[in-house]
Order: structure tokens, then C-alpha cells, then sequence
């Protein structure tokens, strides 16, 4: 489905970067980003998936099931279930996606950028470009940003930041020739 793609993958930081969409086969979003469509701060061209974690497809699914029209797919959590019927309007967006990394490898809860990396990297001759990813750096992403000024984050006891960025470098170390950054997320991740 995906093959010989170029996707963004797209983080609600603000940046000064300017990015070219038409350049992206797909654009990737995350969870409350779905209302920046019906806002037109991301360009409505039936391209743009979805990732909505647990909480957005929870407590989201009318914010999902307003903006649907601008929505190509809606990447989900394979362990959620979307039987019940508050999820009808949407089920033919519905894709399911694994862990990014297994209970073994490690216990900490994944964030939604590795379930999005994960799927895609399954794809062949993919390129995958990443920008304004804040790493719940306040929401915020500019020019000034670094690892000192990140905080810690565990919701739901589940996210240690600094470890999952740490993760994130391995990943596109191994992934190189795959997954490249926006300038500024090379700079906060001294990659």
C-alpha cells in the first residue's frame, strides 16, 4: 500500500521551516493535530493519516468522526477495541498498528511516533521525513531548543522521555538511509 512512498511524518511543534507538502505522498498527524484540518493549517489533499493513541480514540472518536473527510486512514493500537459501535462512522479508516518495540525489549510505553515508524518501516523503498517533533518539549519547537530544556513526561506511567529519545536516535541511526530529520530536530538531538 505504502511502497515507493515519501511520507512526513508531522509533529505539532511550531517551526520556522517551511515545508514543501507537495512533496509527500502521505502526511502523518497525531492525535489532537486532527483539528488543524478543519482549520487549514495543513493542506487538505486526501493524503493525511492519522495516528490517534488510546485517548483519542477513546475520548477523540467525534473530533476524529468531524474532520474524517480531510482523513485518508487513522492508525490505531492493534490492542484497542474498535468492535463497539461508536466506531462505525469511521471503521473503513480504521488501521491497526503494533507496539514499536515489544513488552520484552523494553517495559516503557512506546510514543506514537515508533507504532507510526514501525508500520511504515515494513514498507519498501520508502523515505520518511520528520519534522516538528517536540518530544513533549512544552508543546513547543524553535529555534532555542535542546535537551536541557526537555521534561521528563510520564503519563499514565508511561513515557520516560529521555529514553525514548535516546531510542528514537538509535532508530534513525540504523534506519539512515530511510528516515531523515527537519535541521532543528538534528540539532536537539545532536544527531
Amino acid at each position: 500500500m505504502f511502497n515507493n512512498k515519501n511520507i512526513l511524518i508531522l509533529g505539532p511543534g511550531k517551526s520556522t521551516i517551511n515545508i514543501d507538502f507537495n512533496k509527500y505522498d502521505y502526511i502523518i498527524i497525531f492525535n489532537e493535530m486532527v483539528d488543524y484540518l478543519r482549520n487549514n493549517i495543513i493542506p487538505n489533499n486526501n493524503n493525511i493519516i492519522l495516528f490517534a493513541n488510546g485517548t483519542m480514540l477513546e475520548d477523540g472518536i467525534d473530533r476524529i468522526e468531524r474532520n474524517s473527510q480531510y482523513l485518508y486512514k487513522v492508525l490505531y493500537k492493534i490492542y484497542y477495541n474498535i468492535n463497539e459501535s461508536k466506531y462505525n462512522n469511521i471503521r473503513s479508516l480504521l488501521i491497526p498498528v503494533e507496539r514499536g518495540w515489544s513488552k520484552n525489549e523494553l517495559s516503557e510505553v512506546p510514543l506514537g511516533i515508533f507504532y507510526v515508524l514501525k508500520y511504515f518501516l515494513q514498507f519498501s523503498n520508502i523515505n520518511i521525513y520528520i519534522s516538528n517533533i517536540t518530544f513533549y518539549k512544552n508543546g513547543h519547537y524553535d529555534d532555542k531548543i535542546n535537551l536541557n530544556r526537555i521534561q521528563p513526561f510520564n503519563a499514565h506511567g508511561g513515557h520516560n522521555i529521555m529514553l525514548q529519545i535516546e531510542i528514537f536516535k538509535q532508530w534513525v541511526k540504523k534506519y539512515k538511509n530511510i528516515i531523515l530529520l527537519d535541521d532543528i530536530l538534528k540539532d536537539l538531538l545532536n544527531i
